[in-house]
């Protein structure tokens, strides 16, 4: 159902959220970055890791993007972790 379930500080302050208004909420309710929610899309899907690639937040900010499928016991991806990183204008 793609629910946050856990957000820490600085992904709060990546995205101008408030702290814990994304958890226990569809991340596309409080995130509408389309080629994140197609990269998580993909990773879910096709039980897919992404690494390395990148997303424009905001007219100057670029975000490198890691995504890695967790499975529960019986093989089903249940989780998404995501790990985000700052890239600077010089290497775009």
């Amino acid at each position: 159902h793609k629910v946050v379930t856990h957000i820490n500080h600085v992904g709060n302050d990546l995205f101008k959220l408030i702290p814990g208004e994304t958890v226990d909420q569809a991340l596309s309710r409080k995130i509408s970055n389309n080629a994140l929610l197609e990269f998580l899309d993909t990773s879910i899907k096709n039980d897919q890791k992404i690494t390395d690639e990148k997303i424009t937040i905001k007219e100057n900010e670029i975000l490198n993007v890691n995504m890695f499928p967790i499975k529960n016991k019986f093989g089903e991806v249940v989780r998404v972790l995501m790990i985000f990183e700052r890239v600077n204008d010089d290497k775009k």
